[in-house]
């Protein structure tokens, strides 16, 4: 007499229809080199003035699987390339290359060559480096550029 509440308990498991599933699609992986594919651009407001960055995933699309960031920015040396390498080196060390988003900005100044529309920096004093205004957009600073990282 015990046994048949759990057996009709067991037939309704069996017995109920199984719901629709919307299959999920996997995040896409990760971009772990310094190239074209992974070159995000940050924009500041509308648009036009844009800055890059490297980043290990897309800064437009949701990533539910992300859920820290590691910004790296680079020194005097302006070679966002290399300071990308070291940070994804951390995450892979780390483990932590599937839910972090690596981000290396690249702040162009001097000799450097930019894209159409590209914010360049000044190196001389109240630089990028001190949170100085940009020399082709003077109404940004590099905090807009980080703080534009941050919101994307």
């Amino acid at each position: 007499m015990r046994m048949r509440p759990f057996i009709a308990a067991a037939a309704l498991l069996i017995a109920a229809p199984s719901l629709p599933t919307t299959p999920v699609a996997p995040p896409p992986p990760a971009c772990t080199t310094p190239t074209t594919p992974c070159e995000r651009w940050v924009m500041y407001g509308n648009g036009p003035a844009r800055s890059m960055v490297y980043g290990s995933y897309a800064l437009d699309a949701a990533n539910p699987a992300i859920t820290r960031a590691l910004i790296m920015v680079h020194g005097a040396g302006r070679n966002p390339d290399h300071y990308f390498e070291t940070a994804m080196a951390a995450a892979f060390i780390a483990g932590a290359v599937e839910n972090t988003i690596v981000i290396a900005p690249a702040f162009i100044a001097g000799r450097d060559t930019p894209h159409p529309n590209e914010v360049v920096w000044g190196e001389g004093a109240n630089n990028w480096r001190s949170g100085g205004a940009a020399q082709s957009n003077p109404e940004l600073t590099s905090f807009d550029f980080l703080d534009g990282i941050v919101r994307a």
